[in-house]
């Protein structure tokens, strides 16, 4: 396509307005999610009607913490032996790069957006090339700046995407890269801090109140677009407005992906957007809060009267002035009466507590998978019930991983790709204390390419671990590792090498504390005469007590419910079942 030709910039323009009509309902659908996210206690512009139960924030708060509790860690491995020390140095490096830009943040960010609704990062490098003043970007994109082909059916047919950014007018006005006209042109312009995007439709941002008093921004923006255009391998900047000219074009020398990637935690048959877990649960959401105010409604007209007849006005008199446990006197004990006005309707209860449980269930078992409720009467039975739970998130973790692998992958390529790449790092020795190993990472002196390396991710790195995790996982080791292993390891590096087995768990479990729990001296002799005495464990005796607790399943919830509902009494400890967890 000829770029400077205003034909073609029209028609480019025309497909990316279409586009962006065509991601209205997904935008408009994510802000109403956000606002039942944040209730009516946020902002003046959050939800319109109360929110008192809160299963969407539940659900998504439990959801983020399972797949991005914390930054990812890079593994850089090679099927080369000879750059395994060029291997072990780029793992460092990329690893403290991501430190410093706080990409664990970042990609925090994207996943959220991706259980709202869909993720997208942009990833390259920030500054000026020329210069080689430049940094790793790593920058997850709004769905409100965002805009793709929207006649493609995979994101591998799409023909252009692209994101909106702001930049300050004044670094606008300073790049001699855009036309000399257009930067004289927009420096005479002022710019206004807008809640409505080019489409006329409110942007999330609103729903936080950050438009500035008096809608004017203490320092002026500009906006741009930046599109991909995969056939062509060029990113072309337009302005944010309806101007024809094309600011820039710049031809593609990164990873071959592009500059984007999406994250999505489901897909639509021949769709571009993905299916997201909170927009699938909406609708219980809604049910589920609508029953809990008309109990609240209920419940808050619940009364208690003391009514009589005219002619037992003074036995009337008498009562209100009574105590407790005296004698009254009364012409008429039927005169004066207790009436009550039903509070919330136990069928409406009932039929809430069932929406409670539907919701738990059909979002993979929030309860297992948020620690909220012990969900049987062992601990053992728990942890079962929970890695049962956490099959669902499976694929949600999956993808996870993957994005965070596409991401670092292109980071990785920009690392290699630095002609100024010069790091000077340090590896500790695990067996000594203290001390360490000087690695240094010179562009000139690389060697291999870069795909003679394999950048993977720490599938346990994104994960919570708190300390209780942590020495449990040391515990394990310990017993199912070491111990039964320690009598066939004649000597350190002999037929079982424990010092690397342990340096292997430690580094995929995320626990380096291993690492410090076992050392071998420089030659120990056979374990089985140091030890004096059998390795078989003392025996030991059992006493099994067998303990019936009061549970639930989901089918008898389900058919208590529908008794519940067609009017027939029920006994207390049936009721109770309703409100008992599911095992």
């Amino acid at each position: 396509m000829d770029y400077k030709n205003s034909r073609h910039i029209k028609k480019l323009r025309e497909a990316v307005h279409f586009a962006r009509q065509k991601l209205i309902p997904f935008r408009e659908k994510r802000k109403y999610v956000i606002r039942q996210i944040v209730g009516t206690n946020y902002s003046d512009d959050g939800a319109e009607r109360r929110v008192a139960v809160n299963f969407a924030e539940l659900q998504a708060s439990i959801l983020h913490r399972q797949l991005a509790a914390q930054s990812p860690r890079v593994l850089v491995t090679t099927d080369k032996r000879a750059l395994k020390p060029e291997s072990a140095a780029l793992e460092l490096e990329l690893n403290l790069q991501l430190e410093r830009m706080k990409f664990g943040k970042r990609m925090a960010r994207c996943v959220l957006n991706a259980i709202i609704s869909v993720g997208f990062m942009k990833v390259g490098l920030s500054g000026d090339p020329e210069t080689d003043d430049t940094e790793l970007l790593a920058q997850p994109i709004d769905l409100d700046d965002w805009v793709h082909d929207s006649a493609a059916r995979t994101w591998d047919e799409i023909a252009f995407c692209g994101d909106q950014r702001r930049v300050l007018l004044s670094d606008v006005v300073a790049d001699k890269s855009l036309p000399e006209t257009y930067r004289n042109q927009v420096a005479a312009e002022s710019s206004q801090f807008q809640t409505l995007d080019d489409m006329g439709v409110e942007n999330v941002s609103g729903i936080a109140g950050e438009e500035p008093a008096g809608g004017d921004e203490y320092q002026p923006y500009v906006n741009f677009w930046d599109l991909w255009i995969p056939d062509e391998r060029l990113v072309v900047t337009l302005d944010g407005t309806d101007n024809t000219e094309v600011l820039r074009v710049v031809e593609w020398n990164g990873p071959e992906r592009g500059p984007y990637h999406m994250l999505g935690m489901g897909e639509a048959p021949h769709a571009v957007m993905p299916v997201s877990p909170l927009m699938v649960m909406m609708d219980l959401h809604e049910i589920g809060n609508r029953i809990f105010r008309k109990l609240a409604r209920q419940a808050e007209t619940q009364k208690r009267n003391i009514v009589y007849r005219g002619s037992a006005a003074d036995d009337a008199e008498r009562f209100q002035r009574s105590v407790d446990n005296e004698y009254i006197k009364t012409e008429d004990p039927g005169g004066v009466a207790i009436h009550n006005f039903p509070g919330a309707d136990p069928s409406n209860l009932a039929f809430f507590l069932q929406i409670k449980g539907m919701y738990t269930w059909f979002a993979g078992n929030l309860d297992a998978l948020g620690g909220l409720s012990p969900q049987s009467a062992t601990l053992g039975q728990d942890e079962m019930l929970q890695a049962n739970a956490s099959k669902r998130v499976a694929s949600y973790q999956a993808r996870t991983i993957e994005f965070a692998r596409d991401v670092v992958r292109d980071l990785a390529f920009y690392l290699l790709d630095d002609p100024s790449l010069n790091a000077e790092l340090s590896r500790p020795i695990p067996v000594v204390e203290d001390m360490s190993v000087a690695l240094r990472l010179q562009a000139a002196k690389l060697k291999g390419e870069f795909l003679d390396y394999n950048f993977d991710i720490d599938p346990y790195s994104m994960q919570h671990d708190s300390p209780a995790d942590k020495l449990q996982t040391i515990t394990n080791t310990i017993h199912n590792v070491i111990l039964p292993l320690l009598p066939y390891s004649i000597e350190a590096g002999g037929p079982v090498n424990l010092q690397a087995l342990i340096d292997l768990v430690a580094k995929y479990r995320n626990t380096p504390e291993l690492k410090g729990i076992l050392s071998f001296p420089p030659s120990v002799g056979p374990v089985t005469e140091q030890m004096g005495q059998s390795t078989k464990p003392p025996s030991t005796q059992r006493t099994v007590t067998r303990v019936n607790r009061p549970g639930a399943t989901r089918g008898g919830q389900d058919e208590i419910m529908s008794r519940v509902l067609s009017g027939i009494g029920m006994q207390p400890d049936e009721m109770a079942a309703l409100s008992r967890g599911v095992a």
